[in-house]
This record gives C-alpha cells, sequence and structure tokens, in this order.
C-alpha cells in the first residue's frame, strides 16, 4: 500500500473514532462504536482481499451520517466525492420507522453500487458474529434468530456482487443461535396477578396435564420454578424515567378501539415508591406533566414486587417476560381484539373458545373447576394466554413491541412479548 493510501486510511480512521468517541454499542459490555467500522475494515480487507482504499475509507465512515452530526458535505469536502458517495448509499433515513428501514434494506440491496455492497456485506458479516456471540442486551434468542432471518433476505440480494465475501457471510450464518434440546424442555409458566397474589398455569412433566398454583409474592414463584423456566407475566417490567412506555403506546394502537384502554399506562420509575395516590399521581405530574390514575395506583404494589424481585437478580430478569393478555387474545384471534370485556359472559365465551383451540376444551375445563375460589376465571384466562405467550418463546416464534426491545435505566428489558 502506497503512503498516501495509508495516510488516507488513518484519516478516515481518526475522523470516525472522533465522531464515535462518546458512543457505545448495545453489548452486554458496551463497547466502543468504532470497534465496528474497524471489524467492517478488517473483513473487507483481510477476510475479502479488498484492496480498493475508498471502499476500506467508506467502512471505517459507514455509520457516520447516520449516526452522528457528520453532513454528506463534511465527508465530500474531506474524503472526496467517491467515499461520501459509497456512505450515502449505505446511509439509512431515520426519520423513518425502525421496521419501515429495516424492509428498505432488503427492497434496495439489489440497487446498490458494487461498492456500497460489498460494505453492506461486511456490516451483515461482522453484525451476525455480533449478535452470535455478543447479543445487544436484552436480546433472547428468538430476538437473534429474527436478526438472522433478516439480514439473510438483505444479503440475498447482493448475491454476485463479491462471491468470496457472501461465502464468509454464508459461514457467518451458521452461527445462527438455535432453540437446542435443553431449551425447548425449559418449562413455560403463564401468570396473571389475582387478588391472593399470582396465579400460575404450566404443563405438567408428562405434558399431557396442566397445573395451577396461586403464589403470594413474585419471589416465591421465582424460586418455585428456578432460573430455567420461560415466565411469561402480566406486569409492566422495564419502566420509563419520564413519558410513557414505548409497548404500551404500540399495544393500544395494535388493540384499538375499545380494548384499548385495557392498556394502562405504567408508571415512571420514581413513583415506584409512592405510599398515597396524592403523592404518585403529584410526583408523576411534576417530572412528566401526566397524573396517576386509580387503576394504575392499585397495581402499583404489584409492579413494585417484580420489579424488586427481578432488579435483585439477574438469572429471574433473563427468563422473564412481559405480556398483556388482550394483545395476546388479538394474536390469537387473527389479529383482532376482542369486542367483549373479560368479564362478562360474552367477553369470557369468546376467549374459552380461542384458548380451547389451543390447549383443548376438557384443558380449559379442567383447570376452571380446580380454580375454586383462588382467583377469578378471567385471572385464569389470562393465565394461559400468557403460557400460549411463553410456550411461543420457548419455540421461538414470539415477537414483541416494540421489535426491538429496549432496556430501562435499572437494566430491564422494556417489551410486551406476543
Amino acid at each position: 500500500m502506497e503512503s498516501s493510501d495509508t495516510r488516507r486510511l488513518l484519516d478516515a480512521l481518526e475522523f470516525a473514532a472522533a465522531k464515535h468517541r462518546d458512543q457505545r454499542r448495545k453489548d452486554v459490555e458496551a463497547s466502543p462504536c468504532i470497534n465496528h467500522p474497524i471489524a467492517l475494515a478488517r473483513v473487507l480487507s483481510v477476510e475479502g482481499e479488498v484492496d480498493d482504499v475508498d471502499i476500506l475509507c467508506a467502512a471505517l465512515l459507514h455509520d457516520t451520517i447516520e449516526d452522528t452530526d457528520t453532513t454528506a458535505s463534511e465527508l465530500r469536502d474531506r474524503f472526496g466525492e467517491r467515499i461520501a458517495a459509497i456512505v450515502l448509499e449505505f446511509t439509512d433515513d431515520k426519520t423513518l420507522p425502525k421496521a419501515e428501514r429495516k424492509e428498505l434494506q432488503v427492497l434496495h440491496a439489489s440497487t446498490l453500487s458494487r461498492e456500497a455492497s460489498m460494505v453492506k456485506l461486511a456490516d451483515k458479516i461482522c453484525n451476525l458474529r455480533d449478535v452470535a456471540k455478543s447479543p445487544p442486551a436484552g436480546w433472547s434468542t428468538p430476538r437473534r434468530q429474527q436478526y438472522f432471518d433478516w439480514a439473510i433476505r438483505v444479503v440475498d440480494g447482493l448475491r454476485g456482487v463479491h462471491p468470496q465475501l457472501e461465502s464468509i457471510f454464508d459461514t457467518a450464518f451458521l452461527l445462527r443461535p438455535s432453540i437446542d434440546e435443553a431449551a425447548a424442555a425449559r418449562v413455560a409458566v403463564g401468570v396473571d396477578g389475582c387478588k391472593k397474589g399470582w396465579l400460575a398455569v404450566w404443563r405438567s412433566e408428562s405434558g399431557q396435564d396442566f397445573e395451577l398454583r396461586v403464589f403470594g409474592t413474585p419471589q416465591e414463584l421465582l424460586n418455585y420454578f428456578g432460573p430455567n423456566a420461560v415466565i411469561a407475566v402480566d406486569i409492566p417490567i422495564g419502566l420509563s424515567d419520564a413519558g410513557p412506555r414505548t409497548p404500551d403506546v404500540l399495544a393500544r394502537k395494535r388493540l384499538g378501539g375499545k380494548r384499548a384502554s385495557s392498556v394502562f399506562s405504567a408508571p415512571i420509575r420514581r413513583v415506584l415508591q409512592a405510599t398515597t395516590r396524592l403523592e404518585a399521581s403529584n410526583l408523576h405530574r411534576a417530572i412528566d406533566g401526566r397524573g396517576f390514575g386509580a387503576q394504575a395506583f392499585g397495581i402499583l404494589p404489584k409492579i413494585r414486587e417484580w420489579d424488586e424481585a427481578l432488579r435483585g437478580d439477574a438469572d429471574f430478569a433473563r427468563v422473564t417476560y412481559e405480556v398483556h393478555p388482550e394483545v395476546c387474545f388479538a394474536e390469537l384471534n387473527a389479529g383482532a381484539a376482542q369486542r367483549d370485556n373479560k368479564k362478562t359472559v360474552d367477553g369470557q365465551a369468546a376467549r374459552r373458545t380461542l384458548l380451547a383451540e389451543q390447549f383443548g376444551v376438557s384443558a380449559v375445563r379442567q383447570l376452571d373447576s380446580r380454580l375454586g375460589r383462588q382467583a377469578a376465571l378471567d385471572d385464569l384466562f389470562d393465565a394461559l394466554v400468557a403460557l400460549w405467550t411463553a410456550t411461543r418463546i420457548v419455540a421461538g416464534q414470539s415477537r414483541t413491541l416494540p421489535e426491538i426491545p429496549e432496556a430501562d435505566s435499572a437494566g430491564l428489558t422494556r417489551a410486551i412479548w406476543i
């Protein structure tokens, strides 16, 4: 490599390092963002044997416009038109929703220039390796699988550009996480709050029958099942420090109509310790301008119980998933929210029918007969639909609202699982 090429590469590296200096990746170690573009350049140069310095510089700079205050003019002035053009091809429109941006990457892959296609291939290679070995904090196995499946759709549009890089990608794709036998054997548990505590429903060891039990506290429940279970519970878990939670907003939108009101606003984190509704409402309003309703205050102690239990044990936090029964029932009902309230005769009949389709008429009837006075019928139905979701999580078939789960300031995952 000529000395002028070396200077250009070092200039691009220095520029990218300065632009990304305060940014961290989403893995547990919160590694520096600059590690990623360096990895791209290495894949291109060392593994892909790409010696075009403009392409290597573009790899180092590929996230600068999208993720920093860098402008296209700034890149053109410093690095020239060709490098800036490659980076611009690679840059997503951050004003669009995440899901739309991802789909556009799939649609536009075949239209990229050869240079941008090579950078894109290196990006996906590095991302698959990272997601397999050091994924973003809070990413479940199903979420990691979803990323792999999306990445290969993008790369399929790049085929024929650089067979060597494509082969490297295909090798990286072999790292796709799977639901192994040990994971498949994990017990799935559906949980809903009730007057006496927490109603849990799960399949017996034989897989033919169902068990139910009411636990007095989340800690008692978690200790009973241990850190190898998959526990789907109807309770807000990851909380906001200010403003509404994204999962709640998306859940209301998903349900629409009258059922949207079943998704109440979760409290912001600082309200958890409030002892009176007036105190909670005043604090809530002072932080983000919203009051605090009676329903939200009524469930505040239950939210606090789970928050304390999960923050106190990272192993339990990893196996506990937030669900919203009405969103799950809508998913069971081909996307349509339930017409009638869950406490009405018609509402319970409709939900019983959906659950019977999944678990069998006799199983639902048997659990109903065993419920007695431990909890209400709608509690049982909510726990059962949570169990349906827990089973989907184990099988790698679940989705989340939002599509990419968030992390709250306490490190808990903020998402509703479906």
